[in-house]
């Protein structure tokens, strides 16, 4: 308890007797004793607005007190208790009294005041201008701001701009996503007081941007030119979850010429189908790492989304990685990592981190991927069984057709996913996805990557939520009867303000 200092003290009482006595001769009295002021008071140290203080009266001799807390309150308890709702320096006079007399004494009481009141702190966010857009910025709590402001140096954080939450004293977790698809996450903790600076930088942010599958396409009827066909169209947003919510109006497939023919498409219906119970797989995933790499995937989306599927195996789910590219900076030209299929997704990490630095060299796929397929037949120990290819090109080496590549599959019942990006050879790619019974994923942006293989593994046990699209295709002049054709294109698909292209194969 903080002890005050005694200001003023006045007492003439002996002058009075002693006049008294000599000019009437009275018969003095004992004094009544002066007041004396004092008082201590506490808590004392790191006030700060709302706070309560007692004040204890440690006067003397007095039967009358009066407290003015400078606040424009005031008590004539003895020992009251006060609470400064706001910061300031406060003059705190402890006035005592008797019939003698008064005295008082006072203490200088600082509160600071916390600017976001009660016990709350304040979360604030901040990026420099990237170029990508409004930014959105979700916590834990439910609560959302958006900022298109930015900044070329660090701002104060009480900046009224800023994207700011006051928040009680806590943990939370946050998450921000710009309308180029880069997002941010991140946990941070609350103090009472305390402003929280968080910076978005653009080399922290993932860019995940949504995705599409046709996990088969299938003819109905040909009739001279009238074609019609159902894809199946699983689609993936950014949060790595299957869209159901879309309708027939989200897709289209836009009308074109080629070879002085033209093609026109109407949309005869959209179907939701749902998944079917889980199916455990085992699932050897093959990486291209030629050197066209470097201009289609700069940031290694590839290896991001190898990771994301690594490490989102089910408990009897298995993953082997490998990796081809000819003359390149390959141990091999078709490396193998591990000691085969594991359920440890997660220790192919720190080799699928290696793997950003050994981009080079041609491109071996189909000889790669038949290999990859038959050592997948042999030593997978699911009877759900595929391997999975991401390239970016097309075959540069040759020595295995498609044809042979797609006849082998079928004898050993292995399913191929085949995922594509940039300059992949769709229709050859889409084609052998359809016929082995596995899907068909292209990525005319790496970043889509991410939310393709986020939702891989639903597509590989069967538990995908899709759209079965019904389409007639009016080809103008009309197909000669008999022969075989194939027609490859994009189905555009609207979600939300984004537009997907799922490039699609028809065989008629």
């Amino acid at each position: 308890m903080k002890q005050i200092l005694r200001i003023f003290r006045s007492q003439y009482v002996w002058a009075a007797i002693i006049l008294c006595a000599l000019a009437w001769g009275c018969t003095p009295k004992d004094p009544e004793p002066a007041p004396i002021a004092n008082f201590s008071y506490g808590p004392s140290r790191n006030l700060e607005a709302p706070v309560t203080i007692s004040f204890i009266n440690e006067s003397k001799n007095a039967t009358s007190y009066e407290w003015n807390f400078d606040d424009g309150t005031t008590s004539t308890q003895a020992s009251p208790t006060h609470t400064f709702t706001e910061g300031g320096t406060f003059r705190v006079t402890l006035t005592a009294k008797n019939a003698g007399g008064t005295d008082q004494a006072y203490a200088i009481i600082t509160v600071t005041s916390n600017p976001f009141g009660g016990n709350n702190g304040k979360l604030s966010f901040w990026k420099t201008s990237i170029g990508e857009g409004n930014t959105i910025i979700k916590l834990s709590n439910g609560s959302t701001k958006e900022t298109t402001s930015y900044w070329n140096s660090v701002p104060s954080c009480d900046n009224t701009n800023l994207p700011s939450f006051i928040l009680a004293p806590g943990n939370y977790t946050y998450s921000a996503v710009n309308e180029s698809g880069r997002q941010w996450s991140g946990s941070v903790t609350i103090s009472k007081s305390q402003c929280t600076l968080i910076e978005l930088k653009k080399a922290e942010g993932i860019v995940k941007l949504p995705s599409g599958a046709v996990i088969r396409s299938t003819l109905i009827s040909r009739n001279g030119g009238t074609i019609r066909f159902t894809l199946d169209i699983a689609v993936a947003d950014i949060d790595n979850t299957l869209s159901t919510n879309l309708q027939r109006a989200n897709f289209s497939i836009g009308s074109l010429t080629s070879n002085n023919t033209n093609y026109s498409f109407s949309n005869d219906g959209v179907q939701m189908i749902s998944g079917t119970t889980s199916q455990a797989y085992s699932a050897a995933l093959l990486l291209d790492q030629s050197g066209s790499i470097q201009s289609t995937d700069p940031e290694n989306s590839r290896i991001e989304a190898a990771k994301i599927f690594c490490g989102s195996l089910g408990p009897n789910d298995n993953v082997f990685l490998s990796a081809f590219a000819s003359s390149g900076k390959l141990p091999y030209e078709l490396t193998y990592y591990g000691n085969g299929f594991t359920n440890n997704g997660s220790s192919y990490y720190s080799t699928l981190d290696n793997l950003k630095n050994l981009v080079d060299g041609g491109t071996p796929l189909y000889k790669s991927t038949y290999s990859v397929l038959d050592y997948t037949a042999q030593k997978a120990p699911n009877a759900n069984k595929a391997v999975v290819v991401f390239t970016d090109g097309v075959d540069t080496e040759g020595g295995v057709s498609t044809n042979t590549l797609i006849q082998r599959a079928k004898q050993q019942n292995v399913k191929i996913f085949m995922v594509g990006l940039k300059d992949a050879d769709i229709p050859s790619l889409a084609n052998i996805a359809n016929q082995t019974g596995g899907a068909f994923m292209f990525a005319q942006d790496a970043p889509q990557l991410l939310t393709m293989f986020g939702t891989l593994g639903k597509l590989l046990d069967g538990t995908a939520n899709y759209y079965r699209t019904t389409w007639t295709m009016t080809v103008n002049p009309s197909v000669p009867a008999g022969g075989s054709y194939y027609f490859w294109s994009s189905v555009q698909v609207k979600i939300g303000n984004r537009t997907v292209y799922v490039p699609f194969r028809v065989d008629y």
